[in-house]
């Protein structure tokens, strides 16, 4: 199978930090206009910032961030030496993304619909609606619960830490002793 060299490693590996940055950064704007729609002073911006949080849901964190970072993660896994299961963390890379998108797409994406849906029907009044509040806080703790996921994944990235599967034991540090 073909490996990217070095110019071809460090191209992946820009595009693979745009698409994190996308995904984390988008998931930080979104927290940021959900506290900050707790202020909103009349219909129109309330509307604005959901249609706002709507659209970096849509396009910054969903088409950009996410998908990119799994076109990236699986062209690591393919084209570089890292493979897919050799090491522990990587692994848990790729559980953890698992969690981050199941979470997104089962409770952050129908949130934020939903409270765009509900600005737009009672303007801020919304800020007053009992099934707008639960959505907006849901909405709060889960973008919380993101944006750890995302840095864990970022502190994986870094740290490195756990090892290479049994498959493909670490090699042995210092002098190896012989029998």
């Amino acid at each position: 199978m073909y490996k990217l060299k070095k110019r071809g490693f460090r191209i992946l590996k820009i595009f693979h930090l745009l698409a994190v940055c996308c995904w984390f950064g988008g998931a930080a704007s979104m927290l940021l206009l959900n506290l900050k729609s707790s202020v909103a002073v009349s219909e129109g911006v309330l509307y604005g910032i959901n249609t706002a949080s709507h659209l970096i849901d849509t396009w910054v964190i969903a088409a950009f961030g996410a998908l990119g970072c799994i076109i990236t993660g699986i062209m690591y896994g393919i084209f570089t030496t890292w493979g897919f299961f050799k090491h522990k963390w990587i692994i848990g890379k790729w559980v953890i993304t698992a969690a981050a998108l199941t979470t997104a797409i089962l409770f952050l994406g129908p949130a934020v619909e939903t409270m765009l849906e509900l600005s737009s029907e009672l303007g801020t009044d919304a800020l007053h609606n009992q099934a707008y509040l639960a959505v907006k806080s849901s909405h709060l703790y889960v973008s919380l619960l993101q944006i750890a996921l995302y840095a864990l994944m970022i502190i994986l990235s870094v740290i490195k830490p756990w090892g290479k599967t049994g498959k493909n034991p670490a090699p042995t540090r210092g002098k190896v002793k012989t029998p």
